[in-house]
């Protein structure tokens, strides 16, 4: 067989700025004060991601049953329109 050999001490480590380097969300809610920790930076970060989320899906909801309905007139109107019948003069008054 060949002679292969391995050379273990030149492994990848990473430098010490890039270890000790903290994403800048986690640096803005530690700046704040209202938290002292990573953990409790990242509880707030996951706290705010989440009330983002239930805000969405209820003005997704609000604006989704907010939208008028057709009425059963509009509906004879379009399905007449689809079989090629003219539609006649609408109706005028209340």
């Amino acid at each position: 067989m060949a002679d292969i050999q391995f050379d273990e001490e030149q492994q990848y480590s990473a430098s010490r700025s890039e270890v000790a380097q903290k994403p800048f969300l986690l640096r803005l809610v530690l700046s704040t004060g209202l938290v002292r920790t990573r953990r409790g930076a990242e509880y707030v970060l996951i706290g705010a991601i989440l009330a983002c989320l239930v805000l969405t899906v209820l003005i997704l909801i609000h604006t989704g049953s907010s939208a008028p309905g057709l009425s059963p007139a509009d509906i004879q109107r379009i399905t007449d329109l689809q079989q090629g019948v003219r539609p006649s003069a609408p109706p005028y008054g209340p």
